[in-house]
């Protein structure tokens, strides 16, 4: 038993000790320090009269991993300042396999990765503000000489000047999304909260994807399933999302294939789905793909000019409007992305 205290002790990250019956066994100096208790008074306590913050509670009593929150971690006030912890909950096997013989719950410091994190995000967003005006000036100069405006051109030029005009079109791209992510992260985007038709949002999206699809030989289906409710949110991040998810699936869908993208009513909410019949994704690499950066390695080809941040960005909308977004793949058979959206959530507005 002392082992064990001062093991305990020596960690730095918060650890809170429960029994069956939730009450308090063990505290750490760093969890006495973080709920504000003395650890005299804690111990051998319900655990619900000793701990104030109910997210701590729910995890106690529910014993549920965080993941399968989607909650990578939580933010509290410490010592005059924001710190964030990521909860680990392990059950303690009891006996009798029905029951719980009691809980552990660590409460791990990713401060200082959240930091880095963010230094990241401004790093990117500056950077990205300071290529906008010389990628400009490029894109005009690349113009006037394919107009011929200052002389003509022979095929070897024009050549070359198209393809520095798709390079430029790319970086454009690149930048748009850099910005688009930084100022989403930070809530420097204003979201409208309005009424919208999901099957006319989705409609008029598809309008300008219609040729890509006719061009690549693939078939794209819309369906509308039983009567779906009218959305309160954003419609153009709702189209950005939409459109993002049905070219990826074009991108990734042989000729001859087939794309289906589905809205429906889900108790309150909306769901829209978008199928391929593409070449699928590794089931090790699904959890990571709505990173920052991640690209699935297993294409055979690579998408040129694109660095893997659409669906990163279509998770920040979809978070924003208090929605889930997630996706399911076999390789060969293809990918379903799909995102449920609350009709009247105005989560950040």
């Amino acid at each position: 038993k002392n082992k064990s205290e001062t093991i305990v002790e020596s960690i730095a990250d918060a650890i809170i000790v429960c029994d069956s019956e939730l009450r308090i066994q063990l505290l750490n100096q760093s969890a006495v320090d973080l709920l504000d208790v003395r650890e005299a008074d804690a111990i051998g306590r319900p655990a619900a009269e000793i701990i104030a913050d109910n997210r701590l509670k729910s995890y106690l009593t529910e014993g549920i991993h965080p993941g399968a929150r989607d909650e990578p971690y939580l933010s509290f006030r410490y010592r005059n300042k924001t710190i964030y912890l990521r909860p680990r909950i392990t059950v303690i096997p009891s006996r009798n396999s029905a029951e719980r013989g009691g809980t552990v719950l660590v409460l791990q410091d990713v401060t200082i990765y959240k930091e880095i994190d963010k230094m990241k995000s401004d790093f990117m967003a500056a950077v990205s503000h300071e290529f906008r005006t010389p990628l400009t000036s490029i894109n005009m100069s690349v113009d006037i000489l394919r107009q011929k405006l200052l002389g003509p051109l022979n095929a070897e030029q024009e050549e070359l000047l198209a393809g520095s005009r798709q390079d430029c079109e790319r970086l454009t791209k690149l930048v748009r999304e850099l910005l688009q992510l930084s100022r989403l992260e930070a809530g420097k985007i204003e979201v409208k909260f309005e009424p919208f038709d999901v099957p006319l949002a989705i409609e008029s999206t598809l309008q300008a994807l219609k040729l890509p699809f006719q061009e690549k030989g693939v078939e794209l289906e819309v369906l509308n399933r039983g009567d779906i409710p009218v959305l309160i949110g954003d419609e153009q991040q709702f189209s950005w999302v939409v459109s993002n998810l049905v070219s990826n699936a074009l991108k990734h869908t042989d000729p001859g294939g087939r794309v289906e993208i589905s809205a429906s009513g889900e108790n309150g909410s909306v769901l829209v789905r978008v199928s391929d019949t593409g070449k699928g994704i590794p089931e090790d690499q699904l959890k990571n793909i709505f990173d920052k950066f991640v690209q699935v390695k297993a294409q055979q080809v690579a998408t040129p000019g694109s660095v893997g941040l659409g669906l990163a960005i279509a998770k920040e909308i979809v978070e924003l409007h208090g929605g889930r977004i997630w996706a399911e793949s076999r390789v060969g058979e293809g990918s379903t992305f799909s995102f449920l959206l609350p009709v009247s959530s105005r989560v950040n507005a």
